[in-house]
């Protein structure tokens, strides 16, 4: 019997001792593979969450690489956590984990740019962690950006604002609009007198408000070449929109505000109109409200409560043209009962506008037009008048770019667009980048 247990003791001792010298065990790897391999956000959208699956449980410890490319820049469109070394992101896998991790933080610039891109390579030199069928992965970063332009009044020739530091860079000249006259305006015969401009992305066009001595004019403009075709014409048969100063395209409609006469040398009323389109053009010319206690149609702006216009407080002569600015306010209608109520702009800065204009107050200052960009940012061209009778006024008269407070009724100095009244810098508008970027490639 003891024999027995003695044999079965060295046979265990045998099997166990084989078993312990075998060191070939086998390890599984596991498929690095990005778990969105195909991403495009919004440069704006701030931080992204990049996944890489394992596909299992990581069997050991390890690390992989991911290379960056693309045409974004790092540092400048966006950065990584954990942070890349020579565009390389070093990963760490511990025992058991099943994905890994990484942020891409993005950059909100102001910069004029195509949609650009990254892109992520992953690379192993661990047997246990293998490349997958995703391994490489995009991301299109599209940019929401746009510029501010402003319009010449007299020549029709647009350019590009830089916000920053009020460089100006010309995009096209407006072509195909009618001569305004120039007695009236104290302009040469050939001024084209263009009061507002706005840039509707439905159709691709912009648009334009003119007014001269035979009434006031609506234009679309081809982008691409600068030709105007007139979409609405006002003859004074019942009103004269004297200054279309802006226009808001919304739900198929124009809307905007101008002054109203009732005859040709009487202005009575500041006033806020709406014209409809259609398949014809434009037409049905409708005065929402048409305000005698207000004299003066100046900027215009509109969101889903109310309309922000301008007044310019005038002394007139027995003719509308002879005026002389007394002082300037915004005015807000509440569209639900058109309310009103009128506060009188200020500025945060006005050291800055005296070193445009020398004798600056803020009560000779006249807004002439607004302009919103899609983030909700408001600009305002605005102009100074100069000293003097009205011809020696309108020549050392100085137009401005502002940045506009709508709550508080502040004004901020950017940049002197024209010291030349006979330019008359009027009209402003922000376009996509596409458009400026196209118009800057020809």
């Amino acid at each position: 019997m003891k024999k027995i247990s003695l044999l079965s003791l060295i046979i265990a001792l045998m099997i166990f001792t084989n078993c312990g010298s075998d060191d070939s065990v086998t390890i599984n790897p596991v498929d690095l593979n990005f778990s969105d391999s195909d991403l495009t956000v919004d440069e704006s959208a701030g931080t992204q969450t990049i996944t890489v699956s394992l596909g299992d449980v990581a069997p050991i410890e390890g690390t992989f690489t991911i290379t960056l490319g693309g045409t974004a820049t790092y540092g400048t469109d966006y950065s990584t956590t954990p942070a890349a070394e020579d565009g390389v992101i070093t990963i760490s896998v511990e025992e058991g984990d099943e994905s890994k991790e990484l942020t891409v933080e993005l950059v909100d610039d102001t910069e004029l740019e195509l949609d650009e891109t990254i892109t992520l390579s992953i690379a192993s030199d661990i047997e246990t962690l293998e490349l997958g069928a995703n391994s490489t992965a995009t991301v299109t970063l599209t940019s929401n950006d746009q510029a501010l332009v402003a319009v010449e009044r007299s020549s029709g020739k647009m350019y590009m604002v830089n916000l920053e530091d009020g460089s100006k860079t010309d995009l096209l000249t407006i072509t195909g609009v009618e001569s305004s006259g120039g007695e009236f305006l104290r302009m040469e015969e050939s001024n084209v007198n263009i009061r507002s401009f706005v840039y509707d992305p439905s159709s691709e066009k912009g648009y334009i408000g003119q007014n001269n001595q035979g009434g006031s004019k609506i234009y679309s403009v081809d982008m691409s070449s600068g030709a105007a075709t007139v979409l609405y014409g006002n003859d004074k048969e019942e009103y004269d929109v004297a200054g279309i100063t802006d226009l808001h395209i919304m739900n198929s409609v124009l809307y905007g505000s101008g002054r109203y006469f009732d005859n040709a040398e009487e202005q009575s009323a500041f006033g806020y109109f709406r014209v409809k389109k259609n398949s014809d053009g434009l037409n049905n010319f409708e005065s929402i409200i048409n305000n005698p206690e207000f004299i003066g149609g100046g900027a215009f702006l509109l969101d889903d409560e109310s309309a922000y216009m301008t007044q310019i407080l005038m002394n007139y002569g027995e003719l509308a043209r002879q005026q002389e600015v007394e002082g300037s306010a915004l005015i807000k209608m509440a569209l639900s009962d058109n309310e009103i109520t009128e506060t009188a702009w200020t500025t945060d800065n006005i050291s800055a506008f005296t070193d445009a204009f020398e004798s600056f107050t803020i009560a000779d200052v006249y807004v002439q037009n607004f302009a919103s960009s899609d983030n909700g940012d408001v600009y305002a061209v605005i102009y100074h008048e100069g000293e003097g009778e009205r011809a020696a006024m309108q020549e050392t008269e100085v137009w401005m770019l502002a940045k506009v407070d709508l709550e508080n009724a502040k004004l901020s100095y950017v940049s002197t667009l024209t010291t030349d009244g006979s330019l008359q810098v009027q009209a402003a508008g922000f376009l996509p980048e596409e458009v400026v970027l196209l118009l800057l490639s020809e």
